[in-house]
């Protein structure tokens, strides 16, 4: 994705010309690269060379040929592929294919910024190209013709590349496993990302390939239905879930879900691996099948068209966090060092746990260590992706049918205009009247077990104006952004001006770790009493630094009543305690009555801390 900076003072590296530091990460420094031969040939590369202080550890050395040798057996369209591994002047080193897209992570935040969800079309294309990768690497042989048994354990959305040609690339074999890997994980090692793992890799089982197409599951699921399906505010909350909750079926989440996907999901995401996917190959396709009779077809050239307008704002989401993760370790480092001319700076980081996560082939976010606890909320504004491209599953006997119900449909008319005039009138005087819509204005009644909830409202992503308040109180907004700490914020009455608006302006403060979070006990003024049928005219304008933030309104402690709202469009909640699990909520409009009232009842669950 980034560009190689054609001022920047060149080192090379075996045959290798280095042009940039695009990223590091916890076992490696990734460079955009530069060979050359003869008559003018030149081609650019990744290359990915070991940290010089674990250079010399045996361990991480062999990780490091792990992951060359199980990658340069790959040669598939949907994998990145391994040109070269050497060691030059003692630097050890792989030389990759350079990709110049974006992972799919970022592609879902940019996307989600802009209030877009991804077409069906593409996430189904997608998933079905990663599947193909999969099922490639699953079969591969060795050259004494034997199976690798390879099987990538870290399937995420961050190791998903989407090139500018529309091309869909599986990375990082780092973790995989394999039958010719000089290293092992030891009983009970986790390896991979919590929130994509199976519940057999979660439980530290013995893991095969239906594991990845667990993994690969959860990604089509969240594509297809804009939801997270594994979050929590720490890593024992998400092991917890993906071991013991039962995954929910799409259409519960999305109305007009199309059913026969929903049965691909769920298959793949089934908890008994003996019944997922038996193989890649079968889950590839089955989405190829769905795709074909709903006319949802995928291609290179149409994701190329897509992803066109979105890689430059993915571009700079990556260098923002590369440029704010190297300033981090400035910072934590003191002042570095500036590097000879002619030398690319190094920086030294923080050795990484005892099995550090691998690094990409692209400029992507750093990845956190796996101690590091997760944030409230995830990284992504969740948005339900366009399902209206979806036609109507097709018949062979469609004419036919047509004709039937043509019948049908006559005979009916005939039957109830004709035949059966005051019994049709009768029924509907007995139908009683129609549901009378809400009022524009309504109000949540919310109660929890136990009570003492802090009831929030989702406002949005900042830069936003907030729902309308009442500006002769004071009010708690609170703002979350990945890798910042969280921050409440009151807003006093005498901040609204004369106009009802309020202005607020808040910096984060970089945190590598998510501090625990206190939930209030009592809102920070009391309501007045609100106008009937009116809503408040207070307004509050929020900004943020870094953008992006979500920000959160609280509007009640359990068991309340929220002030006045607007009942036009949907309300996100969150009910949250201390020492409970937060519970999420969406209130639609169609669940306020006639009077224009809405009510949410909880069972919060305590919140349950690992065995030391």
């Amino acid at each position: 994705m980034t560009r190689a900076d054609p001022h920047a003072d060149p080192q090379r590296l075996g045959r290798y010309q280095l042009l940039r530091k695009i990223a590091v990460g916890g076992m490696a420094e990734i460079y955009l690269a530069r060979v050359t031969g003869a008559a003018g040939f030149e081609k650019n590369v990744v290359v990915k060379r070991i940290l010089p202080q674990l250079a010399q550890s045996d361990e991480f050395y062999q990780m490091f040929l792990d992951e060359a040798r199980i990658a340069a057996t790959l040669q598939h369209p949907n994998v990145v592929q391994v040109f070269d591994a050497q060691n030059a002047g003692g630097e050890h080193f792989i030389a990759m294919e350079y990709l110049d897209g974006a992972d799919l992570l970022t592609i879902r935040r940019v996307l989600a910024e802009r209030r877009q969800g991804l077409p069906i079309q593409h996430s189904v294309f997608i998933v079905s190209g990663v599947a193909s990768g999969l099922h490639y690497a699953h079969d591969r042989r060795g050259f004494d013709g034997r199976p690798l048994e390879i099987v990538h354990r870290d399937v995420t959305p961050q190791n998903v590349i989407l090139t500018r040609e529309g091309g869909i690339k599986l990375v990082d074999f780092g973790i995989a496993k394999a039958t010719n890997r000089l290293t092992s994980t030891g009983f009970g090692t986790l390896k991979g990302k919590l929130a994509y793992m199976s519940p057999e890799q979660c439980r530290s089982e013995q893991v095969d390939r239906r594991s990845d197409i667990y993994s690969l599951g959860i990604i089509l699921f969240e594509l297809t239905t804009g939801k997270r399906l594994y979050r929590g505010l720490s890593e024992y909350e998400v092991l917890k879930q993906v071991i013991e909750t039962d995954v929910p079926a799409p259409s519960t989440l999305l109305p007009g879900y199309p059913a026969d996907l929903e049965q691909i999901v769920l298959r793949a995401l089934a908890r008994d691996r003996d019944q997922r996917y038996p193989s890649a190959l079968a889950f590839h396709q089955d989405l190829e099948r769905f795709a074909r009779a709903r006319g949802v077809v995928g291609s290179s050239l149409a994701l190329a068209e897509f992803l066109s307008p979105l890689l430059e704002e993915a571009e700079r989401q990556v260098e923002e966090r590369m440029q704010r993760r190297l300033a981090q370790n400035t910072e934590e480092g003191g002042e570095a060092a500036q590097p000879a001319p002619g030398a690319l700076m190094r920086k030294e980081v923080a050795a990484p746990q005892q099995h550090p996560e691998g690094d990409h082939t692209i400029a992507t976010p750093i990845r956190r260590a796996a101690s590091i606890r997760l944030d409230t909320e995830p990284s992504i504004i969740e948005v339900a992706p366009d399902l209206s491209d979806i036609r109507l599953r097709r018949s062979s006997f469609w004419p036919i049918v047509l004709l039937l119900l043509l019948v049908a449909g006559g005979a009916a008319v005939f039957y109830y205009q004709r035949v059966r005039p005051e019994q049709a009138a009768a029924a509907v005087t007995d139908a009683g009247p129609a549901r009378r819509p809400p009022p524009a204005v309504g109000a949540i009644r919310v109660t929890s077990r136990p009570d003492g909830a802090a009831v929030w409202v989702r406002l949005g992503r900042t830069p936003l104006t907030s729902i309308p308040v009442d500006p002769k109180r004071a009010h708690l907004v609170r703002i979350e952004h990945d890798g910042y700490k969280v921050k409440d914020v009151a807003v006093e009455p005498a901040a609204f001006a004369a106009a009802g608006q309020a202005e607020m302006a808040i910096q984060l403060e970089p945190s590598e770790r998510a501090a625990p979070v206190e939930e209030p006990t009592a809102l920070p003024g009391e309501p007045a009493s609100p106008s009937p049928g009116a809503l408040p005219p207070g307004r509050i304008k929020i900004t943020s630094d870094p953008p992006a933030a979500t920000a959160w309104l609280l509007v009640a402690i359990t068991p309340g009543r929220t002030d006045p709202l607007a009942t036009d469009a949907p309300v996100d909640l969150r009910l949250a305690k201390t020492g409970h699990l937060p519970e999420f909520a969406t209130i639609s409009p169609d669940a306020f009555d006639a009077a224009g009232e809405a009510d949410l009842a909880r069972d919060l669950t305590a919140r349950a801390e690992p065995s030391p």
